[in-house]
């Protein structure tokens, strides 16, 4: 039996220049390849913040943790900011099991995010 995991990765732009990265569906290994590419493409690509929507997102790995992780840390070398919009309680859970959920803001919706980044 094969098991066939969809995952989906959109990418808006801001009118202000902000990334939105917007996320459905599962992220385990072999789709977390392609998020870290195009995730380095849009920081090395772009000066502006971003915006990490995990809302429809239903399923994460490790790697997808680390991945996000490695974004944080590419953003602050560039001296730019990701934050994210809350995925389902039972995704936050492993934010905070994980201690990720003091490390990374996160807002309720998008214009909240879109609020923080421009007070910020």
């Amino acid at each position: 039996m094969h098991s066939f995991t969809h995952s989906l990765i959109e990418v808006d732009r801001l009118d202000d220049g902000t990334q939105v990265i917007k996320l459905a569906g599962e992220f385990d290994t072999s789709q977390t390849q392609t998020l870290l590419q195009r995730l380095g493409e849009l920081l090395d690509g772009s000066r502006t913040d971003a915006i990490v929507d995990l809302q429809r997102v239903t399923f994460i790995d490790s790697k997808f943790l680390r991945t996000l992780v490695l974004g944080l840390h590419k953003a602050r070398r560039g001296d730019r900011r990701i934050v994210l919009i809350r995925p389902t309680s039972a995704l936050w859970r492993v934010f905070e099991v994980t201690g990720l959920d003091t490390l990374f803001p996160v807002f309720e919706s998008l214009d909240d995010a879109t609020s923080s980044l421009v007070v910020s």
